[in-house]
């Protein structure tokens, strides 16, 4: 029957008590505020078709995070959620709330009780936002963990990663934590503990590069990748930090490179022995194949070839895969052209290095054809006798006229 008119939404007034300025407000996350705000002036505007998409839109938030901050307000006792689909809200009568003893300027207790549980683990030491105590209690409404299991996981992440740890760093935690089933604290303990081993396993990685800091997500996920999927032991991950040595900024990045091949190329252990002994051998075996690269002429990587060389070792010795090659490059040959060579040796009965070089000496070149020097690029001409003569005679005269005074 009634009804403003269109500048009313514009130039009119949105209702809001006095108790959450001063009860509410000071307390909550500003994007939490903003939310509320918003959805007070559209409820009291009665924009029925007005969701939480278009609220995302219009405060340029997130969807999660509108979703996020309702779910405060909900705790706070502000607003209930009256249905799903679509999501309906209503908002409560402070005033009249507190006047009928039905809810306090608190709101939900146990949410009151675990925020001040947080602050009293944090103590002085940091501050806590709204949002990250409303974050946290979320890991126990919607990830089902204990609050003690909460509680328990935020002390590890102070004691692993610093007291300015993120909370959603520590969220990835408790979700994880969720999944694998932890529901007592016995199964956090346990859990944690392991994962104090694979924070402080990290840290000696990073010692060992000279980084004095706390290691990133992603360099505790490599960690945790080496020693829970590949097999390698702790002291096996260090021995095979020796090898960063060759890069000028040495990262979890290269060392995983190195893990890889060697599990790649069929590591027979992980523990540090073995790493070494592998890390040796094949050192070995790259610089035999450097050898034979550099009398083959080419400058392609070792590492490319390391496969083909230890094939041809299982047929024929190092030195006399070095004179085949040296033989090849003679013949502007590839790599692939050793096995041939070394394979016609073989039917000749050819197989010591010593054989080869009587058989078929190698040029002391290498293969590669004597230097031609300047002089020697020029058509050259003998002369006779006379005309030598003839030469030195004008030579002397021309000397003799430099000499008169």
């Amino acid at each position: 029957m009634f009804e403003f008119d269109g500048q009313h939404r514009v130039f009119g007034v949105t209702a809001l008590e006095n108790l959450f300025i001063t009860e509410y407000m000071p307390g909550a996350d500003g994007d939490y505020v903003k939310v509320y705000l918003s959805a007070l002036y559209h409820c009291q505007q009665q924009d029925g078709s007005f969701g939480i998409p278009e609220m995302a839109l219009e405060l340029g938030l997130g969807e999660d995070r509108i979703e996020a901050a309702l779910r405060y307000w909900e705790r706070r006792r502000l607003l209930s959620r009256v249905s799903d689909k679509p999501p309906r809200y209503r908002f409560y009568h402070l005033g009249e709330r507190m006047l009928t003893g039905q809810d306090a300027p608190g709101g939900d207790r146990d949410y009151i009780a675990f925020a001040e549980a947080i602050y009293a683990l944090f103590q002085n030491r940091r501050k806590i936002r709204p949002s990250e105590i409303a974050m946290a209690f979320e890991w126990v409404s919607e990830m089902h963990l204990p609050q003690e299991v909460v509680m328990m996981l935020l002390t590890y992440c102070m004691d692993t990663r610093g007291v300015s740890f993120t909370f959603k760093a520590a969220q990835k935690l408790a979700a994880t934590m969720a999944e694998d089933g932890v529901k007592t604290p016995e199964d956090a303990e346990q859990y944690l503990s392991h994962s104090k081993h694979i924070s402080d396993g990290a840290k000696a990685v990073l010692r060992r590069f000279n980084m004095r800091r706390l290691p990133t997500e992603d360099e505790l996920r490599l960690y945790r990748l080496w020693t829970q999927d590949w097999g390698f032991t702790h002291d096996g991950i260090l021995a095979a930090c020796a090898e960063t040595v060759k890069a000028s900024n040495p990262s979890f990045g290269y060392l995983n490179g190195i893990l890889e091949g060697l599990r790649r190329r069929g590591a027979s252990g992980r523990d540090a022995k073995q790493v070494e002994q592998q890390i040796a051998q094949e050192s070995k075996g790259l610089a035999g194949a450097r050898e034979v690269l550099d009398a083959l002429g080419t400058r392609t990587s070792a590492t490319l070839i390391l496969k083909a060389y230890e094939a041809l070792l299982q047929d024929a010795p190092h030195e006399l895969i070095v004179l085949a090659a040296r033989d090849v490059a003679a013949r502007r040959g590839r790599f692939e052209d050793i096995e041939k060579r070394l394979k016609a040796w073989r039917e000749q009965g050819i197989t010591t290095a010593e054989a080869a070089a009587k058989s078929a000496p190698t040029p002391a070149t290498g293969g590669r054809q004597p230097k031609t020097v300047s002089a020697q690029r020029y058509a050259q001409r003998e002369y006779t006798g006379n005309e030598l003569s003839e030469r030195e005679a004008k030579m002397l005269e021309e000397a003799r006229k430099y000499d008169q005074p």
